[in-house]
């Protein structure tokens, strides 16, 4: 169990509860015959993610004619001159932390004592108040990006890893591995 909270969500942050739960069980230990190890894991837990310190932040910048001595200025029509300024970081006043809940499940099997292992783990997680980059158009100043929390994203999907020892003598010792990862 953390606590977390932070600044950049507003002035009056709080902090937050975030707990884990991992379990684990060795159902087969050392048995005779190809199985040789089983263990059943499961977990969830509940995560964030804080903006970053300056996201909030609506800065402006003065602007400079390139005059010698006329900053913050703007020429009109070569002689007459008006304070400028710019926005310089578009920021967004309304970010909220970003809250993930992650449940995974699987198990971990030896097979000859550990010359071949598989690993199958399912999981399922949904991210609430995503914090995401969204473009922003050219003709708000200038471009680029600015950080908004969007709705709910759900993550469903199955990773496998395996391993196997295809040779291992006292001289040589050769193992394969893959890993493979499919989401929904």
């Amino acid at each position: 169990f953390r606590l977390d909270g932070g600044s950049a969500s507003g002035s009056h942050a709080s902090l937050t509860g975030l707990p884990k739960l991992d379990f684990s069980y060795l159902a087969i230990d050392h048995a005779d015959g190809p199985l040789s190890s089983l263990r059943v894991h499961s977990a969830f837990g509940i995560a964030g993610t804080q903006p970053g310190p300056a996201d909030r932040l609506r800065l402006i910048a003065g602007v400079s004619a390139g005059l010698p001595g006329q900053t913050n200025t703007v020429s009109l029509d070569g002689t007459t001159l008006v304070p400028a300024a710019i926005i310089s970081t578009l920021g967004n006043t309304q970010l909220q932390p970003e809250r993930k809940r992650e449940l995974e499940g699987g198990f971990d099997a030896e097979f000859w004592h550990g010359r071949l292992v598989l690993s199958p783990t399912a999981y399922w997680d949904t991210r609430s108040n995503a914090l995401i980059q969204i473009p922003v158009a050219p003709s708000v100043n200038g471009g680029g990006s600015i950080w908004k929390n969007i709705g709910v994203v759900r993550d469903v999907g199955v990773e496998f890893a395996a391993s196997a020892t295809v040779i291992e003598n006292r001289s040589l010792s050769w193992t394969v591995s893959g890993y493979y990862k499919t989401d929904r």
